[in-house]
């Protein structure tokens, strides 16, 4: 009988052992998967990307970074899982590019951000949106009215509305309408808001442009939309801008495609940005030839 229980005993100790320590292939792949790990620097485990909307973090602060250089900015760095921001000065106004973040329901929207200090006592409320079907024809905003400008295409895809109408449509010459039409079509999403008030004056766009080119060429567009507020100001305020009386320089301009001299029979300038072309180098060029610009469409041939 004591036999048995010592049996018993040894056979209970047995089992125990086998179940407290591992298998030798337990441990093998055991060795195998933190040797896996050692060796892989871009294991999610220990080198994740940092991601703000799709968009790699430190991508986006590399192109806020060239950005920054190319306009004497400073580039601000936030929290190390926020987006990038620029200052820099546009005509003595202080501007902030930024990739601003907003909830929305359940998701977080990013969205394109340039904000610029108001010039002084400026004192019109200013919103321009997407235009929805079916809204309704009259302001849903205190103070403010539903305009139009006239510009058919223009009126059909953004909503103007505005407690001053007569300074507004001031303000919507057709280079202004065309810049906010342009910034509408970049990323392809039709999504453009500008926002005037006493506080500040703000450019925003839904999406995060992840790439310097596509940055200058945004900051561009907003900064033309800023100078047309700026001068609706002046003009308000008995500024008078003279303009430069200067004869025009009797040297042809080159052209920045094939770098000779463009005579007035054979010349083109570009719609955004006004640079001369050759009208057979914009052909060739498929566009303007200026760095981030990207028009397609030149002015009338100069006579």
């Amino acid at each position: 009988m004591e036999a048995f229980a010592v049996i018993l005993l040894i056979l209970v100790l047995i089992n125990a052992m086998r179940w407290s320590r591992p298998s030798w292939s337990d441990s093998r792949a055991a060795l195998r998967d933190r040797d896996l790990l050692a060796a892989a620097p871009s294991s999610p485990f220990r080198f994740a990307k940092r991601r703000i909307g799709g968009a790699d973090l430190e991508d986006l602060r590399r192109a806020y970074g060239a950005f920054a250089a190319e306009r004497d900015g400073r580039r601000l760095d936030r929290s190390p899982y926020e987006g990038p921001r620029v200052c820099y000065l546009h005509r003595a106004a202080r501007a902030v590019l930024s990739v601003h973040g907003e909830s929305i329901g359940w998701n977080e929207e990013y969205f394109t951000r340039l904000a610029y200090a108001v010039p002084p006592e400026w004192r019109h409320r200013i919103e321009i949106a997407p235009a929805l079907p079916g809204e309704l024809e009259v302001s849903q905003i205190h103070g403010l009215v539903r305009i139009t400008t006239g510009d058919a295409a223009f009126d059909r895809h953004l909503r103007v509305e505005a407690d001053d109408p007569r300074a507004a449509q001031t303000i919507l010459d057709p280079g202004t309408r065309r810049a906010l039409e342009d910034l509408r079509e970049l990323l392809a999403n039709g999504h453009i808001h500008l926002s005037t008030s006493s506080g500040r004056i703000v450019l925003q766009k839904r999406g995060i442009l992840a790439e310097q080119p596509e940055l200058s060429l945004y900051a561009a567009l907003c900064d033309s939309i800023y100078d047309r507020i700026c001068l609706v100001w002046q003009r308000e305020n008995g500024i008078e801008i003279l303009e430069d009386a200067s004869p025009a320089p009797a040297v042809d301009p080159k052209c920045q495609v094939c770098s000779h001299a463009i005579p007035m029979g054979n010349r083109v300038q570009c719609r955004r940005c006004r640079t001369a072309h050759h009208a057979d180098c914009w052909e060739f060029n498929g566009g303007c030839a200026t760095f981030a610009c990207g028009e397609k469409v030149p002015v009338k041939k100069v006579a």
